[in-house]
């Protein structure tokens, strides 16, 4: 009876406070409320390259972050559209994956990551971005949950993505209808186990 009581009275206290994040253990890959080039330097790869008229851009939101926004449409055949960062070494070496903080508008997303150069590189490693609208959110993503794509679909199993061969962070509209999209980004950031960030945190 006792610990009925007890476990009845746990039940009612309230949630621990998440983890503090510990930026020492983070590694700052887009700040773009100061980084330099900013997110103009993020190149569209859309389904014009195919004959559609999507469109998309990641552009300075005027509030210290980015959006990442544009026109979905699937008009002849078509219905993607990406932002992609330019490639560069990210220093991804000992890291356990990425975390984003952003707020989306009921669209779907996903966090695509690239290991070529090319603009239009057909390898990408993904994985969906809970963004619900009008909500901040912060996203840890291992690497180890990133499924290998070509052109969208999913490719044999080659095993992990090594971090080291990272060279460039995409975003990509998945769903949600045809339309106007945005999504808000405040920063992309790689962590470590040791980062003492959650899963997933609201703010």
């Amino acid at each position: 009876m006792v610990l009925l009581v007890i476990a009845a009275l746990t039940a009612l206290l309230p949630d621990p406070a998440p983890a503090p994040v510990d930026r020492a253990s983070q590694l700052s890959l887009f700040e773009f409320d100061e980084e330099a080039p900013g997110p103009e330097s993020w190149r569209a790869v859309t389904d014009a390259v195919m004959g559609g008229v999507s469109t998309a851009r990641l552009v300075d939101s005027g509030k210290g972050t980015a959006s990442f926004e544009g026109l979905l449409s699937r008009k002849n055949r078509g219905g993607f559209a990406t932002a992609r960062s330019p490639s560069r070494e990210l220093g991804l070496e000992g890291y356990d994956g990425i975390v984003v903080r952003v707020r989306g508008d009921g669209h779907a997303y996903k966090l695509l990551a690239l290991r070529g150069d090319a603009w239009n590189e057909i390898h990408t490693w993904q994985v969906p971005l809970t963004a619900p609208a009008g909500v901040w959110v912060e996203q840890r993503i291992p690497f180890s949950t990133l499924v290998h794509t070509v052109m969208g679909r999913r490719y044999p199993s080659t095993g992990p993505l090594a971090p080291e061969a990272i060279r460039s962070i995409s975003l990509s509209v998945a769903g949600g209808g045809e339309g106007l999209f945005a999504l808000e980004v405040d920063w992309i950031r790689a962590y470590r186990d040791d980062a003492g960030v959650r899963d997933q945190r609201s703010r």
